[in-house]
Formats: C-alpha cells, sequence, structure tokens
C-alpha cells in the first residue's frame, strides 16, 4: 500500500469523527455551563446581600432599644440570610447606624453607629435628607459582602454592598446601650 493510497483510506474513513467532535465541543460546553452556574451564583450572592442588608434594618427598627449582644444576635441573624453561601465575618462586614435630625437645621446626623465584620463600610447619612424631623430617627444600615467564586483562581471575587434604611417602630430615637446622642 502507498502512502497516496493509505492517505485515500483514512480521508474515507469515517469511524471516530463523533469522538474526535466530542473532543472538539466538550470544552466549550463545559465552560459555557460552568459560567452559567457561575452567573446565576453571582446573582444570588448579591440579592442575598441586598437582603441581608434589609433584614438587619428591619431588625434594628423593631425594638426601642439595642444592646451590643442585641445588635451581635442581628448580625449572625445576617449570617443565616446570607447561607448557603459562605458568611464568615471575613466576607461579611456590616454597619448599623441611628442617624436623627439636627433639631435647628433638619440636617442627618449619627447618633451611634455599630460594625462588625471586616472592613466596615460607611454610611452616607445624606440619604437620609428629609426622612425625619428633629426629635426623629432612622436606621440605616450598610452591608458589604466579598463573594468568592469557585474558580476565584481565574474569576477572583466580587464584592456586593448594599444600603437599607427603616423607621423605628415603637420609638422615634432608638437607644444603644440606653444613650443616644441628641443632634
Amino acid at each position: 500500500m502507498t502512502v497516496f493510497s493509505l492517505l485515500n483510506h483514512l480521508r474515507h474513513d469515517r469511524r471516530g469523527l463523533a469522538a474526535t467532535e466530542f473532543a472538539l465541543v466538550a470544552p466549550i460546553l463545559i465552560t459555557a455551563w460552568l459560567g452559567a452556574i457561575e452567573a446565576c451564583t453571582l446573582a444570588r450572592a448579591s440579592l442575598k446581600a441586598q437582603s441581608t442588608a434589609y433584614t438587619v434594618a428591619d431588625l434594628t427598627a423593631q425594638v426601642g432599644e439595642q444592646t451590643t449582644a442585641s445588635l451581635n444576635a442581628i448580625i449572625a441573624a445576617a449570617q443565616n440570610v446570607l447561607a448557603p453561601l459562605p458568611n464568615d465575618l471575613g466576607n461579611l462586614a456590616v454597619t448599623i447606624a441611628s442617624v436623627g435630625f439636627n433639631a435647628s437645621t433638619g440636617a442627618p446626623e449619627v447618633m451611634w453607629k455599630y460594625t462588625s465584620g471586616g472592613a466596615a463600610p460607611t454610611i452616607d447619612v445624606s440619604v437620609a435628607t428629609g426622612l425625619g424631623e428633629a426629635g426623629e430617627s432612622v436606621v440605616i444600615t450598610r452591608v458589604s459582602y466579598a463573594y468568592q467564586s469557585f474558580a476565584h483562581a481565574v474569576a477572583g471575587s466580587v464584592t456586593f454592598s448594599h444600603s437599607a434604611i427603616s423607621r423605628p417602630r415603637t420609638v422615634r430615637q432608638i437607644t444603644l446601650n440606653g444613650q443616644v446622642k441628641t443632634p
């Protein structure tokens, strides 16, 4: 058998064609599938971080007096909201602030602030402008969640930051450990 006849025979031989096509297409399909899963998980992490901010604000606003212990319990609840995503305080940071309104200018001012977790996210009190009058307050929370991809060597991590505002339910101003700064 000559080289030309061997090449002609191989050119017409269709055995193994499906395996070859699969070997070429499978990595692309697997990458697309894993990318779709990661995109869904990323969206879920963002929604859970947003839900955590709302939950922390709501739980803080439900009582007239907070203590360090009760705020620690609220932070533990925040971690449960993020489950089953990794939710230790290394990748979750929460800042809770009671913001009152200055009696003479009506400008929002921090009455007390509590932080927990990694790098505490800052709260922009100007978002509370116009939400209350002197003697009143609002609770502003800011949650920062660092989501680390399962393919973190390639994709790295993404940090989500969400804020929420809530009004106290039973009092005009919530105290922390029995004290509140008068704006």
